[in-house]
This record gives structure tokens, sequence and C-alpha cells, in this order.
């Protein structure tokens, strides 16, 4: 990589890492060079420059991941057949010629190569015949690796408009009160990747993201996570059901983590009133892996966990000695769910399951009446009431979600595929709920819907107000929004979960008119290629 010309930026990485738009320079047939003209005028040439470096500096720690996910990949493979005792040679002539290659040389070519030879030798030397298990051993392999790892905090700032913003993502390994995490079954420092679809104790991939302002003052917090479903397991078994209440009370013990004035009142005995919303990003048909009936798992185990009036919802806790002790909560779960991949916002698929289901929702969180009429009622009515400072903020919200379901604008692109399940987020955090979002893996769709939050909040804390209904996003907020899909944790989540960085949800289709709006929104295709990065691979 390199700069060169004191009017141009000039960023040059190898081919197999190479971005839509790129002109091939000189007779280097593996180098790809991108050039852009340096803006000169006040704030926006800040602002472009503070992107043109972070795109920069990301490029810089970027190029060679997906050599090191090769060279990863295969070392993790070599181990599994030489415990087994089975012959190591053509992994390890696989792993030397990996050696070869040169930071930024590997390609999805050169991925699919070797998962054919990671293949072709597990299927001789562990014996295993059948197709379907043999995919199942692979993958298995692959994220025990994975879920090996330590899974750290993951602090990252922003400057805009000279003030800066904080992003403080905190893995369940680490939602602690003293030296061991609250949950019931330690995480011993690990994480549980996206990949775990037999894990029947912790969700997958759950993060506490925590946005703070210049003053360290935290402006929003909401949990992210993956599927309450061990879809992995026999469906509609009873296995499956445990599961999921297993993960479903684990959801509401970290939702109760991030009001720690609540958890304390808790453990010292006081039982506490606790709501969360929940908002899934599934698109729940027959023809998206399952997502329907991970979706029933997810809205049953969330429901059951409703106090019943009088009876309060008993958590396990483990305290700041390490001891597991029982806390009262009058927990109250509604449960959403919005599409927002192509099938649902281009194809019109996965409504027909769930328009009552957020049909219901809506009248607990706004009110019997509030889509006929407008009168806000439900748990935003109680919130006013009780704080009134928010009144402003949840009447625009709510008005804007009004005329959203009233029109149905939540089932189409029309510039903004988050337009619902973001404004859900905001307002339960505006009346003070916990916003918790998952997709079935928590790190694509779930890492856009944090992204879109983390813009939008920021916005607001900016100018005062949220964004209007159907505007498009100003040249300066998609630098803002650039800035925070670069740097705002969710690459590394992505690489923790699967061994490389890269957001699924950046794709070319064969029809552009099935192309969701994230290359509009975010304005640069470099931008959205480093997005993309290396989701490709796996």
């Amino acid at each position: 990589m390199h700069i060169t010309n004191l009017g141009l930026h000039q960023v040059s990485f190898q081919s197999g890492d190479s971005y839509k738009g790129a002109e091939e320079t000189g007779n280097q047939k593996s180098v790809s060079v991108i050039s852009y003209q340096r803006v000169k005028n006040g704030e926006r040439n800040k602002g472009v420059e503070a992107l043109n470096r972070l795109y920069l500096q990301n490029q810089t720690s970027l190029t060679g991941k997906g050599l090191l996910f090769a060279r990863d990949r295969a070392a993790v493979f070599y181990e599994a057949i030489k415990l087994a005792g089975g012959d190591t040679s053509k992994i390890k002539a696989m792993m030397e010629q990996l050696d070869t290659y040169k930071l930024g040389e590997v390609d999805k070519r050169n991925i699919n190569e070797l998962n054919k030879v990671i293949s072709e030798e597990i299927r001789a030397q562990l014996g295993i015949k059948n197709k379907k298990e043999l995919q199942s051993e692979i993958k298995q392999i692959f994220t025990n690796h994975l879920n090996n790892k330590n899974w750290e905090p993951i602090n990252k700032n922003i400057n805009y408009h000279g003030k800066n913003y904080g992003f403080q993502l905190t893995p369940a390994s680490h939602m602690k009160i003293g030296n061991k995490n609250i949950f019931v079954k330690e995480y011993n420092g690990k994480g549980i990747c996206c990949a775990s679809t037999r894990e029947s104790q912790h969700i997958a991939n759950m993060w506490l993201s925590k946005v703070v302002d210049d003053e360290g003052k935290e402006i929003f917090s909401g949990i992210r996570h993956g599927v309450i479903s061990a879809y992995g397991l026999k469906k509609n078994s009873s296995e499956r059901a445990v599961a999921a209440r297993n993960k479903a009370e684990e959801l509401a013990s970290a939702a109760l983590y991030s009001r720690r004035e609540l958890l304390s009142q808790a453990l010292s005995g006081k039982t506490v009133d606790l709501k969360i919303v929940s908002t899934s990003l599934l698109t729940p048909t027959s023809l998206t892996g399952g997502e329907e009936s991970m979706l029933k798992d997810q809205v049953k185990a969330l429901k059951g966990l409703n106090s019943k009036r009088g009876e309060p919802t008993k958590l396990l806790i483990r305290n700041s000695d390490g001891l597991l002790q029982e806390v009262n909560v009058n927990l109250k779960v509604v449960t959403f769910n919005f599409g927002v991949n192509e099938l649902a916002l281009k194809m019109g698929l996965g409504w027909r399951n769930v328009d009552k289901l957020n049909g219901e929702s809506i009248c607990s969180l706004l009110g019997d009446n509030f889509l006929k009429n407008g009168v806000i009622g439900g748990w935003a009515a109680e919130a006013i009431e009780k704080n009134p400072s928010c009144k402003n903020d949840v009447i625009y919200l709510a008005n804007q979600i009004k005329e959203i379901l009233n029109k149905k604008l939540q089932k189409n692109d029309n510039g903004e595929p988050y337009k619902l399940s973001q404004r859900m987020a905001l307002l339960a955090y505006t009346i003070g709920a916990v916003p918790c979002w998952n997709c079935k893996s928590g790190k694509d769709r779930t890492g856009m819907q944090d992204a879109e939050i983390k813009r939008e909040i920021i916005r607001k804390h900016e100018t005062g107000q949220f964004s209007q209904l159907n505007s498009k996003l100003s040249s300066e907020e998609k630098r803002l929004f650039s800035t925070i899909l670069m740097n705002s944790g969710n690459m590394e989540i992505q690489e923790m979960n699967t061994g490389v960085p890269g957001n699924k949800v950046m794709k070319k289709l064969p029809l552009s008119s099935l192309e969701l709006s994230y290359a509009e929104r975010i304005g640069d295709p470099k931008i959205w290629n480093m997005v993309k990065g290396y989701s490709s691979f796996v």
C-alpha cells in the first residue's frame, strides 16, 4: 500500500481483495489502484479527509486477512486429522503452499480449493462417507476452534463535528459484577460463535452495544444477539424448547445487566420492573433456511418469560461473590419481527407470518387504538407519565412508526431497509425499555441494524431531532454512516464469528432491481466493498 501525489490519494491493494471501480495500472496484474480527489472546503473537507484516513487505516489492517484465515483454517484441520491418527500430508502440502503467498494474494478461488482438500481429507482420513455428516463434522471442527478463542470487549470511537463518540461493545463473557460473568453457566472468557447451532445454554453472539457522548454519558444501549433457537436440534423437540428457554432467560439477564441500577436493586432483594422490546430481523419463510421455525422458538420462549400478575419472573444472577442468586423481576416482553433482506423487501416474503405478531405487540407498546386514531397508550404512555421530558421524542417516533405501519412501508426498501426496526429500537430506549435485536447469526443484518442505530442516535445528539421519514441521507450523513460501518466494532464481531471480517448483506445480484439500497446509503463503492469484506469466504 502507498500514498503518492499530494493532490490525490491512491490506495493500492492486491487483486484478491480489490474493490469495484478500481482501475488496473501498469503491467502489474495483481495490483489495483483507486484514486479520488481531495476536497478542500471547510467542514466537508475535514469530514472527507477523516473518512479517507480511516479508509486507509482499515485497508492496511484488512490486507492479508484472507491469507491469515486460509492458514488458520488449514492448521485447524491439520491438527484434527493428526489427532485422529490420519495422514496429514495433503493438508501439510496445502499449508506449505499458502506459506509462499504474499499478503492479499488469497481470493475466493483459493479458499474453495482449500475447502475441497479439507473435505476430501476429512472424508478419507476420518472415514466419513455421508455427505451431510461430513459437512456437519467440518463445520463443528472449525466452530470448536472459534469458540475456544477469548472474546474481549471492543471499544471504538469516532470524531464528528469536533466531538468524540464512543462505541462500547461488551460480549456476554464480560458481563460481570465480580470476577465471573453473571450467567448460570460460565463463559470462561470465551465466545459462542454464530455457527453453534446446537448450543443449549448460551445465546450465540450476544453483546451489549452502547453509545456514549464526548462526556462519557450513555446516549443509547441495547442487546444484540443471534437467534434464540438451537436450530441445529430436532424441530419441535423438548430439547430444543428447553434450549430456547435457557437462551431467553440469558437475554433477560443481559437486559437487566444493561440497567445496572436495577440490577443492584434486584440483588439487594427488591422486585424490579424491566421491559424488553425484542426486534427480530428474520424472514420467516420456508425459503430462508428454517427462519420460520427459529422465530417460533424465539417468540414462544420470550413470551414465556412475561411475569404473570402478582408473580414476578425469577432469574438466577451470579453476584459479586460469584454465587448464583435468585432475583425477582416484573418482566414484560414484546416481540416484533421485521424482515430486512431481499426476500422480504423486494419479493414480499415472510410478512404473512408476522403481521399478527407485530399488531399485538404494537398494542402493548403504543396502545390498542394507536394505529387507528393516533392516541398514544401502552408502555409509551406510561413512560411519558413517569418522565414527561421524553414526550416529544416519543410522539415523533411513534407517529413515524404509525405512518410506516399504516402505509405498509416496512415491506419495501424505499431507500431505507431498516426504517421500522431502527425506529422501534430507538423508541424502546426512549421509553426506558431495553431494546434487543437479532437476526439468525447476530452479525450481518444485526450488525447493519447496530450501525443504523448508531448513525441516527449521533444525528439526534447533534441536531436535537430524529431524521424525517423517507428522507435520503445527505453527503455528510453518508460519510457518518460509512465511518460507523468501518469503525463501530462490527468488523471485529464478524471476524470473531467466522474467522474473517465482512458483512453478507452487501451483495451484487444478477438482477440489480432486487438489490437493496446499501450502495446508495453508503455512497462510495470502495467503502461498500470494504464493508462486504471477506464475507464470500465463509
